[in-house]
């Protein structure tokens, strides 16, 4: 974290979320505009094309875009996205874990 921001580095890149107050901004509502307003934990169950459901978290910032889409685990597929005979429902278990803990608890 530095001044606002989250830095997830995935190895050979990395990418910057606004998370916590930004001062570092020569407008001040530039600040407000870089945060992110809204978030939200969604379970898709219907599934579209030829992969059923998903379940993830969005991200959007304070003009109301959509900053980013994280997808967890879905039960449906392995690890390297083949799809299973049969649906490995442990594998929400961090999507739970975290909207329990941060959704729920509001």
């Amino acid at each position: 974290m530095l001044d606002g921001y989250l830095t997830v580095d995935v190895g050979s890149w990395h990418f910057h979320l606004c998370i916590d107050e930004h001062t570092d901004v020569p407008v001040p509502e530039l600040a407000r505009q870089r945060q992110v307003s809204r978030a939200a934990f969604f379970q898709d169950s219907r599934g579209t094309g030829h992969v059923r459901g998903s379940w993830g978290l969005r991200l959007w910032n304070g003009l109301g875009e959509q900053m980013i889409t994280i997808f967890f685990p879905n039960p449906y597929l392995t690890d390297d996205q083949h799809f299973q005979k049969e649906p490995d429902w442990s594998r929400l278990a961090l999507w739970k874990q975290l909207r329990q803990k941060y959704a729920e608890a509001e």
